[in-house]
């Protein structure tokens, strides 16, 4: 299925097929996420069942695993004490790297092309980050998380890609309290209501979800 087809194959499945108990197998991990998002706007997770085959085992045949989304896992790693912190900082990582790739696409960021789309976190959110910056009502309400971000974006390299020995010295609670902003850019940026990240509205530079639960105008300053 072309990949433009999906989106409407999977709704129209939601929509007429109601009554039906269907089961959906797939290869395809883009297709099974975005199975799993649409998901949320047609019953929740109390109406469908999600199963991973993570291996299969000569003796004992399929290993399975219930699914689940990527900040369930990330909350999840967070939560757990026991979690090694560059774990904990390599998770934080591609999950924003995947916000960022989203946010790349609906709020229509200008990011010089790279060869097969190979993009750091610095290539996506330096430019994020300055045209957010630009939108004051989301600036002057999310500034501090914005902010807190932007200054340690680098944990992900230096404690979750690679080994850097002045790098260890980056305790556990930062690494802890860098997953915490990433998860909290997500709440902000995320509707829930509507599974939809916010995107450009009226043209300009005013940000919004589908339903407009989440509203941010470029033009409207805040005064605490």
């Amino acid at each position: 299925v072309d990949a433009s087809h999906r989106i409407n194959i999977i709704n129209l499945i939601f929509t007429e097929f109601k009554e039906h108990q269907l089961i959906i197998t797939t290869h395809d991990i883009v297709l099974y996420r975005e199975i799993l998002e649409l998901e949320k706007l047609y019953g929740g997770n109390s109406k469908f069942k999600n199963i991973e085959i993570c291996e299969w085992v000569k003796d004992e045949g399929p290993i399975l695993d219930d699914t689940r989304s990527e900040i369930e896992k990330l909350i999840q790693l967070s939560n757990n004490h026991r979690t090694d912190k560059s774990i904990l900082a390599s998770a934080t990582g591609i999950f924003l790297e995947l916000l960022l790739s989203k946010l790349r696409y609906s709020l229509e960021l200008s990011i010089p092309a790279k060869y097969q789309d190979k993009y750091t976190i610095a290539d996506i959110w330096n430019n994020l980050y300055s045209k957010l910056k630009k939108n004051k009502e989301f600036y002057n309400s999310n500034s501090k998380v914005l902010d807190a971000i932007n200054t340690s974006k680098f944990i992900r390299n230096t404690n979750g890609c690679h080994y850097n020995e002045w790098a260890q010295g980056v305790s556990k609670d930062e690494i802890r309290q860098f997953t915490n902003n990433v998860i909290s850019f997500y709440e902000i940026i995320y509707c829930s209501n509507c599974n939809s990240l916010i995107k450009k509205s009226n043209g300009n530079e005013d940000y919004q979800c589908k339903c407009s639960r989440l509203q941010y105008q470029k033009s409207k300053l805040l005064i605490s």
